[in-house]
């Protein structure tokens, strides 16, 4: 029942690999660092024995470190650009935070059917 936790609560993982890259785009990488795609960090989370309520905090925690470090930064800075190793494509820091919002807005819209559905 509540097993679509853990894969619909993987993007609460992911701000570690967003912060880093931040780290990528503030150091002049030319390739940003590539994502665990065997989502390591999701399967030892063990989101499905945590209540929905903790998810939320954890998420809501991580993403206002993030978002923190971003309104300290530069708007210029929004234009620096990088590949990204899985798409290859170039990637303006711009684009990576719409990429990041709409994953958010992805897994959201679905938890949020799932949970409609009970």
């Amino acid at each position: 029942m509540r097993r679509w936790f853990e894969r619909r609560f993987s993007f609460i993982d992911l701000d570690a690999l967003h912060d880093a890259r931040l780290d990528d785009y503030r150091a002049g990488a030319s390739v940003l660092r590539a994502a665990d795609l065997q989502n390591r960090k999701t399967h030892e989370g063990h989101h499905n024995e945590r209540s929905l309520a903790e998810l939320m905090e954890a998420f809501r925690r991580e993403r206002g470190r993030f978002v923190a470090r971003l309104e300290a930064w530069d708007p210029q800075r929004l234009s620096l650009c990088a590949l990204h190793p899985r798409l290859q494509q170039p990637m303006r820091l711009g684009d990576m935070l719409y990429f990041v919002a709409e994953h958010d807005d992805h897994h959201l819209a679905w938890m949020t059917e799932l949970a409609r559905r009970g």
